[in-house]
């Protein structure tokens, strides 16, 4: 009896290590400069930050007491852009710290994802099997021309599905 429980925490502790070992993307991501990007993501990227652009939500809220329906409506920075048409941005609650919301990037066709910390900068670009995403904050207001993005890097991470 006490052969065949070792045998299965084993197994058990196996499956984990090959889980955990199994990544969905690269490590540690190539850092490359504005100008190396894909120029449509470049134009895109530039066309967001030179009009201003925001992403607009509406919420319907029905209050319990009266009963009465609120529309609310809100507006954010675009934080997730995708080229392909392939992926979904999803806030997940971190498991640690319930107040975080890390960013799960799910494929719609085949189920993969890959979730990334709250404090990976927006916005998160896919285009292929890449995923793009700042290496430092990028500020909307600083930006005036395509020669000032130059001076910012982003990480590219390689998918693996």
């Amino acid at each position: 009896m006490k052969k065949v429980l070792l045998l299965i925490g084993i197994l058990i502790i196996g499956v984990i290590a090959f889980k955990c070992s199994r990544s969905s993307v690269v490590k540690e991501p190539s850092t490359v400069r504005f100008t190396e990007l894909d120029k449509e993501i470049q134009d895109t990227l530039f066309a967001i930050w030179q009009s201003g652009e925001e992403k607009l939500t509406i919420d319907t809220v029905v209050d319990d007491d009266t009963k009465e329906t609120w529309i609310i409506e809100s507006r954010a920075p675009i934080d997730f852009i995708d080229l392909t048409d392939n992926y979904v941005l999803e806030r997940k609650q971190n498991r640690l710290f319930a107040w975080i919301n890390d960013k799960v990037v799910i494929n719609k066709s085949n189920g993969w994802k890959h979730t990334f910390p709250a404090t990976e900068h927006e916005p998160i670009i896919i285009k292929g099997d890449k995923i793009y995403t700042p290496a430092v904050f990028l500020s909307f207001f600083v930006v005036s021309s395509k020669s000032e993005m130059d001076t910012c890097r982003f990480n590219v991470y390689t998918i693996k599905e």
